[in-house]
């Protein structure tokens, strides 16, 4: 039975070699690449001038640049992910893979992404809600789970705690619980140079 397949997917592969379709396809696939390339450009350069735009809102402020900066860097990824999905999902439908394997194959692969995923993307949408809503801030004096200490880095998958006696802890975002923010202390500005 299988060898049955295999020669009558050989025998197909001759006829569109020798009836000049397989040259029509290749053409297709190098125009769809192209198109990605563009796209794929394009999505990035409007990324950046919308975040500069943003980023002329409120120049001086450390915590506004480093939210768009965040933005942008997510943005860019997403975009570029997605773009090259599709184009590449747009390749396969031109060599003759039916359209609707490759959608139940998606779909399958992005479930088993999904499950195998679920605290990566519990940790960004928590870093998400904590950027957005502006709950700590670099350079705060924080308590999260237990630990005292100065922000040193909120990121979209883990917050950085540095102790005053140097020592940096790493939480991921879907750990932190209950933040609690402290009134700056005398020397707090201190501890954050350590």
């Amino acid at each position: 039975m299988l060898s049955n397949v295999w020669k009558n997917e050989v025998e197909r592969a001759y006829q569109l070699v020798e009836s000049g379709t397989y040259i029509h396809i290749l053409d297709h696939t190098v125009v769809v690449i192209i198109f990605i390339g563009v796209i794929n450009f394009l999505a990035r350069r409007l990324i950046i001038g919308l975040c500069l735009l943003l980023r002329k809102r409120k120049p001086n402020n450390a915590a506004h640049q480093k939210k768009i900066d965040t933005i942008q860097s997510l943005s860019q990824s997403t975009a570029r992910y997605t773009i090259t999905f599709l184009g590449f999902f747009k390749i396969l439908v031109i060599w003759g893979v039916p359209a609707e394997s490759l959608t139940l194959g998606s779909a399958m692969l992005v479930s088993a992404v999904g499950f195998g995923s679920q605290g990566l993307i519990q940790d960004m949408v928590t870093g998400i809600s904590l950027l957005f809503e502006e709950q700590i801030r670099v350079g705060d004096y924080v308590e999260i789970n237990g630990k005292l200490g100065t922000v040193h880095e909120v990121g979209l998958r883990v917050v950085k705690i540095q102790q005053a006696d140097g020592t940096l802890h790493t939480i991921f975002n879907r750990e932190v619980t209950m933040v609690s923010t402290m009134q700056r202390l005398p020397g707090a500005d201190d501890e954050k140079k350590l």
